[in-house]
């Protein structure tokens, strides 16, 4: 109970009662403000359940959450949207009295980290081909990563970003790539991303026995590599066989070629090997030559026309008793003049025929043409004397006399009747070719009697200047000219038919003097 003495002067008054005391009581009460909040750090976005811990009976709540929001609940949830650290404060009242708590840097929000995103991507520089099949890998993932495990399919592995790997055995290979950044990663796989084909066989065999007497029963075995599945065997003699290992029967002498073809998925491969059958019958040999003479270096094909089955052949091409050469149809080169006998050996292993030509081939050389001729210049008619000096075993001669006259005389004389320079040719020839030589004005003839001059032109009058065509009309065979086209006594030209320019007008007097080396005479 409550007791209020009042002192009024001068009198003293008490007033008991219970309902004042209660009154005053509530009023009079503090507030002490105080809060808590969970979490107290955290990632942006970061929700805050606040919850208030004031004494003294708050009636009212003011919180400042530090980023400008506020709320007047008493035990709010705040989230904060950005990374920062954020000082809160929280007044509590009840209409009489208030306290405020302010707690600094009590709230931290930290950034999200970004979570990095990998798209895991590769590609290779060719996809396909034979054992052994090199790939260059290259990664084109998304999202910066870090790490690479690759699988390429046939057991091995890389770490490699870019990595080269072989591929040793045939088949078809699934590739994977898993890419990675820190704790995030991804995988690609490509199936049957590469296709590596085997390679093909390697054709090889044996034969047992290699050469022996017609009959002759032989003994094939493959021996290739590679796993062949289909086998192509051809004998040489018209035989086929597409058994692994066959056996076959030569049964004519001869030099046969074998060929094995190996196939398998990949590819085929051919060897070849040869087998000698031969006979106890010698050969008959025989040949032929083309061509069988010539000037050397003289080339000679032969041909072998043997019979019998001859397996090897011996040329002696000059009967020197020396094997020149050991191929069935050889060419031989003759360089030296002569007449050659020929001896073939036909061979078959057991016995041998031969068959000698005798001077079969003659190689020569071609003549070279030469002559003198005496006298060389004289007066006509003029008697020359023509001399072969040709080299080369020469076997006709053919003279050109420069004057339309021929002869086929080995050294003729010749009469030249008229004057005039003679170039002269003498050809001859032989079995192995023809040459020629000519000397140019290798005869000169001249003429006791002069020259018949005369001429005329084109024009004889017009204006100055006037360019006048002259024409020598001589008789006599002239071999020499002198004009002089203003009788001033100077030779103004010896052309035989002149042109002639008269600069300055006037009557021009003419003469032309013809001559033949001997003699001359004039006209004017």
């Amino acid at each position: 109970m409550l007791i209020v003495l009042f002192f009024l002067s001068p009198l003293l008054a008490v007033v008991v009662g219970s309902d004042l005391g209660s009154a005053a009581d509530s009023g009079n009460e503090s507030i002490t403000a105080d809060f808590s909040a969970s979490p107290l750090t955290g990632e942006a976005p970061l929700t805050v359940q606040f919850t208030d811990r004031s004494t003294g009976s708050p009636e009212t709540w003011e919180w400042d959450f530090g980023d400008g929001g506020t709320s007047s609940a008493k035990n709010p949830s705040y989230t904060y949207s950005r990374a920062g650290t954020y000082t809160v404060s929280l007044e509590a009242g009840n209409g009489v009295s208030s306290d405020s708590e302010v707690k600094k840097n009590f709230i931290t929000v930290k950034e999200k980290p970004v979570v990095p995103v990998v798209e895991a991507s590769f590609s290779a520089n060719t996809t396909s081909g034979k054992a052994p099949f090199t790939v260059r890998f290259t990664d084109s993932s998304g999202g910066g990563p870090t790490a690479w495990k690759w699988d390429f399919g046939d057991g091995t592995t890389s770490a490699t970003q870019n990595p080269v790997h072989t591929y040793s055995a045939a088949g078809k290979y699934s590739v994977t790539l898993r890419a990675t950044n820190g704790t995030v990663s991804d995988d690609v796989t490509r199936s049957d991303y590469i296709t590596v084909d085997g390679n093909g066989p390697l054709a090889s065999f044996t034969a047992s026995p290699l050469e022996g007497l017609a009959p002759l029963t032989v003994q094939f075995t493959d021996t290739s590599t590679g796993s062949p599945t289909k086998w192509e065997w051809d004998f040489g003699d018209g035989g086929k066989s597409t058994s692994k290992n066959p056996s076959h029967t030569y049964s004519g002498a001869g030099t046969y070629t074998v060929k094995l073809t190996v196939t398998n998925s990949y590819g085929s491969d051919t060897a070849d090997s040869s087998v000698n059958a031969y006979s106890i019958t010698a050969p008959v040999a025989d040949f032929s030559a083309n061509p069988v003479s010539g000037s050397v270096p003289l080339s000679v094909q032969f041909t072998d026309m043997s019979s019998n089955g001859p397996t090897a052949w011996e040329w002696d091409f000059d009967s020197d008793g020396v094997v020149d050469s050991t191929e069935q149809n050889p060419v031989y080169v003759y360089t030296s003049e002569g007449a050659y006998s020929v001896t073939l050996n036909a061979v078959n292993g057991t016995a041998t025929g031969t068959e000698t030509k005798s001077s079969f081939i003659t190689a020569g050389n071609m003549p070279a043409a030469a002559f003198t001729s005496s006298p060389q210049e004289g007066n006509a008619p003029l008697t020359v004397q023509f001399n072969d000096t040709s080299s080369g075993n020469v076997d006709s001669w053919f003279w050109e006399f420069g004057d339309g006259n021929t002869s086929t005389a080995r050294s003729p004389s010749h009469i030249y009747s008229s004057s005039g320079n003679y170039n002269v040719k003498l050809t001859v020839t032989n079995s192995f070719g023809s040459n020629s030589t000519e000397v140019p004005s290798s005869v000169k003839v001249l003429s006791d009697t002069a020259p018949s001059p005369d001429f005329t032109s084109n024009v004889t009058s017009g204006k100055a200047p006037l360019a006048v065509q002259f024409e020598d009309l001589s008789t006599g065979g002239p071999t020499a000219w002198e004009w002089d086209f203003n009788s001033d006594g100077t030779i103004d030209s010896t052309e035989q038919s002149p042109v002639h320019g008269f600069a300055d007008t006037g009557f021009y007097t003419v003469t032309l003097r013809a001559g033949n080396g001997t003699a001359w005479d004039s006209i004017t």
